[in-house]
């Protein structure tokens, strides 16, 4: 992901057209490094203003006079921002909203220069009743944890990565590629994507110190609540924050959540978790069509965490459990494994989309839950998490049986393969090809659909 925002950053600032850009996501995912290196490598000079800091621009911003606010920025940096060897960049631009507003007056009178925003808490200021948000104006990139493959770059195995990149269904899957791949999507589920975690691991393998790391990142989470917009208890918000991660794959009921509380204000407490983007919600959706928004039902749904390593640690999951376990799909009834394929499902789409996930439920006197359904190159993909061999996969078939024309994926901890299925059901039949991918390939899914 990391990569596609820097390949997106370098032909969003080459464009004619481009306009100001705001990269969104959580804390800590890297927005401001991101920046940084996509300054480095387009040879510009990056002037940044912190909004969270004390700055003598702050008068001109709050007065929104576009004229006067670049005439400020000129003479603070001693700079011509007009010309086009600059990147300037707002950094937590949620701590002043009035630039964000102003952002379209950048667009209208001086679309030559060039701007990016981020900020942490920034769909708080997005959401809020009344704020005018620049449409048409503006463009937004989403960024979430480094993924596996980005891990694989961070720790130096460039060409395990190359194999991996490379890899085709029609190829058999090396076995030795497999075993040293496995190991390393262990190493993935404990130190997570992080950007600050994983730099600390692949400088020293330390896992003591990824784990002291993951722990302080939490505690950074659960003191910035207080910054949450409007009233908000605090309390209620730790509750639900450190719950989540044993909700992962299960059907979210505020009531057993927090029995004590109203349901209406856990169920607006969870909202704010998923905007501070350190929780999603993962609703049902019919899938009769593409996009599966069109039939999603917001009221029934299950959490996701922002990061599996994260999430690992606030279960108090034993290292040893991860590093001696031969299918992580076994690993605290499935929850690791399913966490670690949503989170990189979630963005597998181009990165100027809006990150959604879905999932599948039949209730009645055939039950069935799969545990995802996205958008796969231009295709409604099924995806089921379990173990390898042995696994009956009832869901996948009922989900089949009503949408024939969808890609059936099985993750789990084996090599690659495609088989046939033909089952009978109760009520009905199933007749499709079932791709049985490792789970580390879940970054490749997209390819290898359309490889089918």
């Amino acid at each position: 992901m990391w990569r596609k925002i820097q390949m997106e950053l370098a032909a969003w600032y080459r464009r004619d057209d481009r306009k100001p850009l705001i990269i969104r996501g959580a804390r800590q995912v890297g927005k401001s490094t991101l920046v940084q290196l996509a300054a480095e490598q387009l040879g510009l000079r990056l002037l940044t203003v912190n909004l969270e800091e004390p700055t003598p621009l702050a008068a001109p911003l709050a007065r929104g006079d576009i004229d006067e606010v670049v005439l400020s920025l000129d003479l603070h940096f001693d700079v011509d921002l007009r010309k086009n060897s600059c990147l300037l960049f707002f950094d937590e631009i949620q701590a002043r909203p009035e630039v964000i507003a102003l952002l379209r007056y950048f667009y209208e009178k001086y679309p030559q220069i060039a701007v990016v925003a981020a900020g942490s808490l920034l769909d708080f200021e997005l959401s809020a009743p009344g704020f005018s948000m620049p449409v048409g104006r503006t463009e937004f990139l989403h960024l979430g944890p480094m993924n596996f493959e980005e891990f694989l770059a961070a720790t130096g195995q460039q060409r395990l990565l190359n194999y991996l990149q490379t890899y085709s269904l029609a190829d058999e899957f090396n076995e030795t590629a497999h075993l040293k791949l496995s190991e390393y999507l262990r190493h993935y589920l404990l130190v997570g994507g992080m950007p600050a975690v994983v730099k600390h691991w692949a400088e020293t393998a330390d896992l003591n110190e990824a784990f002291r790391l993951k722990s302080n990142l939490t505690t950074a989470f659960a003191l910035d609540f207080h910054k949450y917009r409007g009233k908000v208890d605090t309390g209620l918000l730790t509750r639900l924050y450190t719950a989540l991660p044993a909700m992962v794959g299960r059907k979210i009921k505020y009531s057993e959540m927090a029995p004590d509380v109203r349901v209406e204000k856990t169920k607006h407490a969870l909202q704010q978790l998923y905007l501070a983007r350190i929780a999603y919600g993962v609703n049902h959706t019919s899938a009769q069509g593409l996009p599966l928004a069109a039939t999603q039902n917001p009221k029934v749904a299950k959490p996701l965490c922002l990061d599996v390593g994260l999430m690992l640690s606030q279960l108090g999951l034993s290292p040893s459990a991860v590093l001696e376990s031969r299918d992580i799909t076994l690993i605290n009834e499935g929850q690791l494994a399913e966490q670690f394929i949503g989170q990189h499902l979630l963005y597998s789409a181009p990165v100027y989309r809006e990150p959604a996930l879905y999932y599948w439920v039949r209730e009645g006197r055939s039950n069935a839950e799969l545990d995802f359904v996205t958008d796969c190159a231009g295709r409604i993909c099924a995806v089921e998490v379990k173990s390898g061999k042995g696994s009956a996969l009832r869901s996948l078939h009922q989900f089949m049986m009503f949408h024939p024309q969808a890609i059936a994926v099985r993750f789990n901890g084996e090599k690659p393969v495609c088989s046939k299925i033909d089952v009978k059901l109760p009520n009905g039949s199933a007749a499709y090809k079932l791709l049985s991918l490792p789970h580390y390939l879940v970054t490749r899914l997209p390819q290898l659909v359309e490889q089918l």
